[in-house]
């Protein structure tokens, strides 16, 4: 992990609650494991995973399902975007309050409309208070401190509920 994802990373653990489920540590995480190591976005090479078995390329989804996997999260079927929007393993809402790290976010990214176009993932506040997303997108694995984009927000069921 760079110096600069454990920086992000202690912060951001001062900030969530006690009893944060370990998936959802794991899977930020490895997220943040992956920051700085020169991931760079594409849709057709989204799957492509170099020689130390580490991705060379994602997209948004990939980024997002590769995290989760890693933490035992299960997701079925593993595709695209809209793979998070009609999945049952998952409940939707939209109200900000609830948000809790490891939670991945649908949001159109779009100046057109439409449906939602890009994920990422939450991974907390910092200690300033503001939202702190990690995503993939044409720039690599960002950070995003503010985020203001309408979101629908997404939180993963396991077979006994929510993690």
């Amino acid at each position: 992990m760079s110096d600069r994802a454990k920086t992000w990373l202690e912060e951001l653990k001062g900030n969530w609650p006690d009893d944060l489920e370990p998936q959802r540590q794991i899977a930020i995480s490895t997220a943040l494991t992956l920051l700085d190591k020169g991931i760079t976005y594409s849709q057709p090479n989204r799957h492509y995973i170099g020689k130390d078995g580490m991705p060379i390329s994602m997209d948004c989804s990939s980024y997002v399902t590769y995290c989760l996997v890693s933490a035992g999260i299960n997701i079925n079927p593993q595709g695209y975007t809209g793979t998070y929007v009609h999945n049952e393993n998952f409940d939707m809402f939209q109200d900000r309050s609830l948000l809790t790290p490891g939670d991945v976010a649908l949001f159109n990214n779009s100046t057109s409309g439409g449906s939602s176009n890009h994920i990422g993932m939450y991974l907390g506040q910092n200690d300033e208070g503001r939202e702190i997303w990690i995503e993939c997108s044409g720039g690599g694995i960002l950070i995003d401190k503010d985020s203001n984009v309408n979101i629908s927000s997404i939180r993963i069921r396991n077979n006994k509920g929510k993690i």
